[in-house]
């Protein structure tokens, strides 16, 4: 038999190439769900798509701007990307957000083939295959791959790193190795040094141009833990060579050539707000201090793990105990040494978002298959007390789920949906118990599959079923449709300009002003001149007297400002005309929301 954690064929399966095409069937099915069902969702979404938006409207790709305001959070990286998506498939004026979502939908994909590929290094192809899968269906990756964010593209970036890591890591824990630690080689190790040092280095100045310092944060805790690799032989040696092989001299050279001219040229821009803002306002406060009042304990995220790993979180009680047992083996400590330093470092992070930890997922899954694997084929022994409640904590899990996905258009606005939302809660149900029974069974990969099925289709019906039919995130569409219906739009001025230096003369789009309702959700479906304020004789005063070049083409007024405004504009001998009024609830506070829509005297 061979020793559990280890390979066992040193060839690849001749059903490679059919198992590829169905893992990438998957994943694909994986990440398409709610790119285009979902509209805009505040808040971080909406700044990232709105702040690649202006830089194709200004042509500025150096400096990056949420309306006049400087963003200068996270690198480049993700507004390039996305503002290349927009150009190829979409443009700004046509705020489609389905085209800021790509780069998400790609980096969710590259993302599990790596961990494939990761796989595939370390174990069989049919544990590579399971890993990889269990990843791709995953809520947390699939959740990530619908918005236009960072952290689905990190993934994919980090990932590529891991793997030149592990192809350097191999060959040198096979020669360093004790001598009762057995290390099979394979054709998948057989790779060049020098193309798997540019990938490394390469990957992760890409990292540093998507998300700035968590990338490389976590691939140097993953090389801190190999090097502590308890089953060396000559652990100075060993050190060494694992060091000397990712050819850090070139991997400086590698950096510098991705990343000094960026950062030269934002440094220069910004007068160098943007370090000291990114740095030590963004990545220093948010470990030291709350941003955000997103908060929470240590071990916040050890107990979100089985609800965004659901319903793979079956297996996380029996992996723990089989891992335990192997944690020596060189691809196991590899596996460990991704999620250990690194998870105990976002539980001790003041800030907390349930994303954070994404990072790591790809290794806990590729554990979870390992264990799956050596079950099916009694390389493992079960500990059935840990296996059922396991089962137990799914059960629970996927009823939540179900009664959840029913009862929540109840208890918020709506779309009449509930017949479609119940006859998803029933099969959600139905599919909960039917894998109960096979893992009680213990019918090992049966269930593994009917997991990863049940997960896709759950989370592909609460993208693409549940969330849009709530009305909850409808709010600043509806302002826009009622806004282009009475083509007030700026879109739909009668002036058009090349440039947006002629607002002198009127020649660009009118904006739209907003009082008392500043979701950036609004300024993407409105526009970048959309002017937003909360001072309702500011607002009175504005369209009056013009504070910019331009008038406002219109104005929303919410409710609790409009007494005031309106007051205002009376002394003034001004009312302007109302044309259409909307409701709804801003998720992002939670308070209730009344629009009304001015027709001002400049139209």
């Amino acid at each position: 038999m061979v020793p559990s954690g280890e390979k066992l064929s040193p060839q690849p399966s001749p059903r490679v190439s059919r198992r590829f095409l169905a893992l990438l069937l998957i994943v694909v099915f994986a990440a398409i769900p709610g790119t285009t069902s979902l509209p805009p969702i505040d808040r971080d979404e909406v700044r990232f798509a709105q702040a690649s938006a202006q830089m194709l409207e200004s042509g500025d790709w150096i400096k990056i701007k949420f309306q006049d305001q400087e963003r200068n959070k996270k690198p480049a990286g993700i507004y390039w990307l996305q503002a290349i998506s927009v150009t190829l498939f979409s443009s700004p004026q046509a705020r489609d957000i389905w085209a800021y979502r790509i780069p998400s939908i790609l980096g969710a994909i590259f993302a599990s083939l790596l961990t494939w590929r990761i796989g595939r290094q370390f174990f069989d192809n049919d544990t590579a295959f399971f890993g990889a899968m269990f990843l791709s269906v995953s809520p947390a990756l699939m959740g990530e791959a619908t918005l236009a964010k960072t952290d689905a593209m990190l993934l994919a970036g980090i990932c590529a790193s891991q793997f030149a890591l592990a192809c350097t890591y191999l060959p040198i824990s096979r020669k360093y190795s004790a001598p009762h630690t057995q290390v099979h080689q394979t054709k998948e190790e057989s790779v060049s040094s020098w193309p798997i040092a540019i990938l490394f280095w390469a990957s992760l100045g890409f990292c540093i141009l998507i998300k700035g310092p968590i990338g490389p944060m976590i691939i140097m805790t993953t090389l801190i833990g190999l090097i502590a690799w308890p089953r060396v032989t000559n652990r100075k040696d060993y050190s060494i060579q694992l060091l000397r092989a990712l050819k850090p001299l070139t991997g400086f050279i590698i950096l510098g050539f991705l990343l000094l001219p960026w950062a030269i040229a934002i440094g220069t821009a910004t007068e160098g707000r943007f370090f000291t803002q990114a740095l030590g306002g963004d990545m220093l406060g948010k470990i030291a201090t709350v941003q955000e009042h997103h908060s929470g304990p240590p071990g916040y995220h050890l107990l979100l793990l089985p609800i965004l790993f659901w319903p793979l979180s079956a297996l996380l009680f029996s992996t723990a105990h089989h891992i335990w047992r192997i944690k020596f083996t060189p691809a196991i400590w590899f596996l460990i040494s991704w999620i250990a330093p690194a998870w105990v470092i976002f539980e001790l992070t003041a800030t907390k978002l349930p994303h954070y930890v994404l990072p790591l997922y790809p290794a806990i899954a590729l554990l979870c298959a390992k264990t799956l694997m050596d079950l099916a084929r009694g390389d493992a022994n079960i500990k059935r007390i840990l296996w059922r409640t396991g089962i137990g904590i799914f059960a629970l899990l996927g009823f939540g789920i179900a009664v959840a996905l029913f009862s929540l258009p109840r208890l918020l606005p709506a779309q009449a949906q509930n017949i479609s939302h119940l006859i998803v809660a029933v099969l959600i149900i139905c599919a909960t118990i039917g894998v109960c029974f096979t893992m009680l069974r213990e019918n090992f990969l049966r269930s593994g599959l009917l997991m990863a099925a049940l997960s896709l289709f759950t989370c592909a019906s609460l993208l693409t079923l549940v969330l849009p039919s709530l009305t909850i995130f409808d709010l600043s569409n509806d302002v826009t449709k009622i806004v282009k219906t009475h083509k007030l739009h700026p879109e739909q001025s009668p002036l058009t300009a090349n440039t947006r230096e002629m607002h002198l003369n009127l020649k660009t789009p009118q904006p739209v002003m907003v009082l008392g309702y500043s979701e950036p959700s609004i300024v993407f479906q409105l526009g970048t001149d959309t002017f937003l304020t909360s001072d309702p004789e500011l607002a009175a005063k504005t369209l009056l007297q013009p504070l910019k070049s331009f008038p406002p083409r219109a104005i929303l007024v919410e409710k609790r400002y409009e007494e005031a405004f309106l007051g205002y504009l009376k002394r003034q001998n001004h009312i302007p005309t109302p044309l259409a009024k909307t409701s709804g609830l801003n998720y992002s506070n939670g308070k209730d929301i009344t629009l009304t829509l001015y027709k001002t005297k400049t139209h």
